[in-house]
């Protein structure tokens, strides 16, 4: 018994060194580095504190010559991308993730990753492009990960991907579930995420419908 143990546990390891020495393997491959231009862009932009507001312009004009270098390269395969997201580096998920919201491939692979991407220990930067991802994706494949993706949002500390992502759960098959998702998140005992909340669900990007029943 003790001997079949140690034997799994080795065959998980080779298949986890595999699956990391498969992914960066990728590293030389344009559309990585046009992936990770596009995501350096992005933190760049992002972390932007108040007396950097003069560089908003270049890094705004930085992010969009990255997403027009990443668009125009060759897309990696179905395979590749499904290697990335199931990496355990996190800039290789990142990378797959960014390549299903800019380049608009890899669908399936995102859909059979997707209970791995969307789990608790998901870390910020995976998070931003996740929710990036289902705004570009179609509805078929949003609703098809749905109640995944209300978990995370309901989940959500960070203030700015909660305020900019709250809108999707217009999105969600049916009203009785946006509904349900917005009360679930004015439960949680947060001033600060309550104030979010409010100020989304009394904009004309909610539906009147749902803001009536919250």
């Amino acid at each position: 018994m003790a001997k079949r143990a140690g034997q799994a546990i080795t065959i998980a390891i080779l298949v986890l060194v595999a699956n990391q020495c498969f992914a960066s393997n990728y590293t030389s491959a344009p559309w990585y580095k046009c992936a990770g231009e596009y995501l350096q862009a992005g933190d760049a932009l992002t972390h932007n504190d108040l007396d950097q507001q003069g560089r908003l312009p270049e890094d705004y004009g930085r992010l969009e010559q990255a997403r027009r270098n990443l668009v125009n390269s060759l897309p990696p395969d179905e395979e590749a991308i499904e290697k990335l997201l199931a990496s355990s580096v996190q800039h290789d998920r990142q990378v797959g993730l960014t390549i299903v919201s800019v380049q608009g491939v890899g669908w399936k692979a995102f859909l059979r990753k997707s209970p791995v991407l969307f789990g608790s220990q998901t870390d910020l930067a995976t998070r931003a492009m996740i929710y990036s991802c289902l705004r570009a994706s179609n509805q078929d494949i949003f609703v098809a990960v749905e109640d995944e993706f209300v978990g995370l949002l309901t989940r959500e500390t960070d203030l700015f991907l909660l305020g900019t992502n709250l809108f999707l759960l217009t999105r969600l098959s049916n009203e009785k579930k946006t509904v349900d998702a917005f009360v679930a998140l004015l439960k949680r005992p947060d001033e600060k995420i309550n104030k979010i909340i409010l100020q989304i669900l009394d904009s004309d990007r909610i539906p009147p419908s749902v803001q009536k029943k919250v």
